[in-house]
């Protein structure tokens, strides 16, 4: 099974649907370079953090061996494929070194109770590309936007990386860091400025079946205002593995922008291999209180190269 994951074009269309409750705060230019600094800050611990365990492991001769693999000469594609959806949830693991990944979907939103309408967005789209060992190029989108009543238009697009900066060692967890930035396109995105985000990874398996998943993420947003908005969201995933094609889960995960109310959610759905480098989703969702959505569906398809 694939666990967890997204990024918040993929998922859903947060922008819009979440972020656009933040009430507007006055005081923008300096959190939007605190948090710039915050998403440099991480890269450069995720990059040495990386390349102290990749010294750290070299000595053996399994190690040895990974290390040789480039974009050139890439890695075997071992196991069965790992993705970022249907979940909310972002998991810790990058794709192999050389190797791409395509993830697309469509996604319903009933937004806001029906007071706003519906949303569809589709083909939701993330592009993973193994760079190094335990890294990983993203980009995202969510692709074209209708909305019942409201602006149709392209989403905006999503750049980053994830970075594995540890595996599991007994209760410790294997934890990834993903620093991305919104760029300003799309003609339905509200922002006019590169928005960052950070997300902080850490899984557990509980069992050859069973994996728990946690994030944490913060980030911002900028309207055509030039006002910066700040958001927080976690999220708590459940997986298992029923058989070795299907798995399912269950997750809630809970967006707080900036001291407004937060929007809670649950939701929960499989994942099918139809081949170790193929993989069919499908999942819904539910809002716990009256500023989530109230109802969303996702259904998708992922394969490896």
């Amino acid at each position: 099974m694939g666990a967890a994951p997204i990024t918040y074009t993929v998922r859903r269309s947060v922008s819009k649907q979440h972020i656009g409750l933040i009430p507007k705060i006055r005081v923008r230019n300096m959190k939007r370079v605190i948090l710039k600094f915050l998403l440099l800050g991480s890269l450069f611990v995720a990059f040495s953090r990386a390349d102290m365990a990749h010294e750290k492991e070299g000595s053996s001769a399994e190690n040895h061996s990974r290390s040789e693999y480039s974009i050139q000469n890439p890695a075997p594609l071992e196991g069965a494929i790992f993705t970022g959806r249907p979940s909310f949830s972002t998991g810790p693991s990058a794709v192999p070194v050389g190797r791409i990944q395509f993830e697309f979907g469509y996604t319903y939103t009933d937004r806001a109770g029906g007071r706003v309408g519906g949303q569809h967005t589709a083909p939701n789209t993330l592009i993973r590309f193994g760079i190094f060992d335990k890294m990983e190029f993203r980009l995202s989108s969510g692709g074209y936007i209708w909305r019942d009543p409201g602006k149709d238009g392209t989403d905006a697009v999503r750049i980053g990386a994830k970075i594995t900066i540890r595996d599991q060692e007994g209760w410790v967890p294997k934890m990834a860091v993903q620093p991305s930035f919104k760029l300003p396109v799309g003609s339905a995105s509200e922002s006019n400025d590169v928005d960052p985000l950070v997300q902080l990874v850490a899984a557990w398996k509980l069992s050859e079946r069973l994996s728990l998943l946690m994030n944490a993420n913060i980030g911002s947003v900028t309207d055509d205002k030039d006002d910066t908005e700040s958001m927080f969201a976690y999220s708590t995933y459940l997986g298992r593995s029923l058989t070795d094609e299907l798995g399912v889960f269950v997750e809630y995960f809970g967006i707080f922008p900036g001291d407004d109310k937060g929007a809670h959610n649950v939701d929960m759905g499989a994942t099918y291999l139809l081949t170790d480098n193929l993989q069919l989703d499908a999942a819904v969702g539910f809002g716990l209180n009256d500023t989530a959505d109230d109802f969303s569906a996702t259904a998708g398809f992922s394969f490896r190269l």
